[in-house]
């Protein structure tokens, strides 16, 4: 009968056999949990879910599931054999490259060239995540007077348009009559209900006007700068050609031409010259554009919490990392599924059952945009590429490679390796439940409020839209008990992810030949990539402030590098797997499937970025 644990002198331990001690050995999984939740399924999945609808549901499902055999591939080889991830794909076959380095020669294949590459867009993803927890810090403690405005202007412009979005659904015949049952009403009473609400955010909004610098040009071309205080400026930065107008009561085309929900009664404030009303403004101009007056509340954020990650990377340990990405993961989760869950009593916003059974049904939505968004997603969703790379990483510093022992011919090494490696499924199986109930949480929140209310989250405007996947159910309160979702997902995304690629960084290092060191040498370079990285990331950001651009690039070069995975998981399986370590059929089958679905996602990842 097996002691559990059983020590060596080695550091060698007997894995644990009884549930309650192998949940006690767990850990790396939820590592990787608290850096997917984040730009994943906040970001990218609720972007998916209001651009396709419930559309792309099984594809969101099957991105979580079917990553999760490479992944503990990949933690089976590290753990058998020592090696990291990076060490391991430099043996896969293929093209090595060579490049001199001062007076070192740098060489590495092409697996490895190519995650060099992808780990510069990472580097933006990062900056795209740190990004999104400075605006939810902007949001909850605005930094100036124009921040402020600008965020409660925004809140009840969302506001706005999810009324608006009601009345759709109202005179929709397919939707109508359950809506009325739900609220108990008739079509007169409920569509009077709705535009009150509609009127009173609007009045409330006339009282936060925002900044917008204004350019006018006539035909003669002479120009009008001004910066001023409005409502709701037109969306579109340029408009076309200004059709002439005889009369001067004629509407200004600008002003009515709006994406965003335009009040007629809206005033303009021109600095310095008063109030004037939108039909005072001169309706001859030929061209018009009109900018927000940016607000840096969000980047001075950004920097301030990029200072804190840096403190908590150089200093924190590995345990202190575990015990913080599990509260925060478990905490939103929570807090995530009971909102979806009460929004199923709501008569707009509940997901109904045929609704859900197409989500499953492998359908397409119209259109290119939904797919290609999709797919970026699938790129990081679940176990996306960096974190099947970094899962190892994290295995070996939880000690499942020091306590396998190094490889040997005897049944005790091999008992040890089966032993760990069941530990290690319960690890990884365990966080994709939690990762994917998450994800379909965010995806169906997605398609149900913002895929209904026609808000989809971009730029600085991001998280205020997110925030609105929470209000039907939560009302005021939404905003604030978002905020802080947002802020446990994203901070533990930026600092976990950055922790991970910081250990990759230092690998490649040592397996390309760019460096060598010893432990020493490789926990001072660690400390330093806790500082060097964080910096770039919010460089990023601070550069290019569209935080979900910056999150899809990166799903898009993670996509592409999916297939490379799966070649090289399917490598380690057939030509470097220890005989008595061998899985059965089932097993081989899903790894099969499993690379199948990464070719088929990076070849038209690769194919719509060069010929679409």
């Amino acid at each position: 009968m097996t002691t559990e644990p059983k020590e060596h002198p080695e550091g060698i331990r007997e894995a644990p056999t009884k549930i309650p001690k192998i949940l006690r050995n767990i850990g790396p999984g939820m590592i990787l949990a608290g850096s997917i939740v984040g730009s994943g399924e906040l970001i990218a999945t609720t972007r998916t879910g209001a651009e396709a609808h419930f559309d792309f549901l099984w594809l969101i499902i099957l991105g979580c599931i079917i990553k999760v055999f490479a992944q503990i591939e990949l933690g089976r080889y590290a753990i058998t054999n020592g090696k990291t991830t990076l060490a391991a794909l430099n043996e896969v076959p293929g093209p090595m490259i060579q490049v001199e380095l001062g007076r070192r020669k740098v060489r590495a294949n092409w697996i490895i060239w190519y995650w060099i590459v992808m780990f510069v867009a990472i580097l933006g993803q990062q900056g795209g995540i740190v990004g999104g927890v400075g605006q939810a810090m902007a949001i909850s403690v605005p930094l100036t007077d124009e921040g402020k405005d600008y965020i409660e202007n925004r809140q009840l412009t969302t506001f706005v348009k999810m009324g608006e979005a009601k009345l759709v659904q109202l005179r929709r015949i397919s939707t109508r009559e359950s809506i009325l049952s739900e609220m108990n009403m008739d079509l007169a009473e409920a569509s009077d209900s709705i535009n009150v609400q509609i009127a009173s955010n609007k009045t409330a909004r006339q009282q936060m006007p925002i900044q917008y610098h204004l350019s006018l040009s006539d035909e003669s071309g002479t120009a009008l700068e001004e910066t001023i205080k409005a409502v709701n400026l037109m969306s579109k930065k340029n408009t076309k050609e200004w059709e002439k107008a005889d009369s001067p009561n004629t509407p200004n085309p600008v002003l009515v031409f709006d994406e965003i929900g335009y009040d007629e009664e809206a005033k303009v404030v021109k600095v310095g010259n008063g109030v004037s009303a939108w039909k005072d403004l001169p309706i001859r101009f030929k061209s018009v554009q009109s900018v927000e007056v940016k607000i840096y509340d969000a980047k001075i954020w950004s920097v301030v919490l990029t200072v804190l990650a840096i403190f908590l990377l150089v200093w924190g340990k590995f345990s202190f990392i575990e015990r913080f990405s599990v509260f925060l993961v478990a905490s939103f989760t929570l807090v995530t599924i009971a909102n979806l869950f009460a929004l199923q009593s709501n008569p707009f916003y509940g997901v109904k059952m045929e609704e859900f059974i197409k989500g499953l049904s492998f359908g397409f939505p119209e259109g290119n945009k939904p797919l290609m968004t999709a797919l970026a997603t699938f790129g990081i969703i679940g176990v996306g590429a960096s974190e099947l790379l970094a899962y190892p990483y994290w295995c070996l510093e939880k000690g499942y490679g020091k306590f396998v022992g190094k490889r040997d011919e005897s049944e005790q090494w091999a008992r040890r390796a089966r032993g760990w490696m069941r530990v290690m499924h319960w690890d990884a199986w365990g966080a994709m439940v939690v990762y994917t109930f998450c994800t379909i949480a965010f995806y169906l929140l997605g398609a149900g409020v913002l895929g209904r209310s026609n808000l989809i989250p971009e730029k600085s405007e991001m998280i205020q839209t997110l925030s609105a996947m929470y209000q039907p159910v939560f009302g005021h309160l939404a905003q604030n008990i978002f905020l802080f979702g947002a802020f446990a997902v994203l901070f533990s995304t930026f600092y976990i992810a950055i922790a991970a690629q910081g250990r990759l960084v230092i690998d490649v290092a040592k397996v390309t030949g760019a460096a060598d060191m010893n432990e020493s040498a490789r926990q001072r370079g660690l400390k330093w990539m806790g500082v060097i990285l964080p910096i770039l990331s919010v460089s990023c950001y601070l550069f290019y402030s569209r935080p979900v651009v910056l999150v899809l690039i990166s799903g898009t070069m993670q996509a592409i590098m999916l297939p490379m995975i799966g070649f090289a998981v399917l490598y380690f399986r057939y030509k470097k797997r220890d005989t008595r370590l061998r899985p059965g059929k089932v097993w081989d089958f899903f790894l099969w499937l499993s690379f199948a679905g990464f070719l088929v996602v990076g070849i038209y990842q690769a194919y719509a970025k060069l010929f679409l």
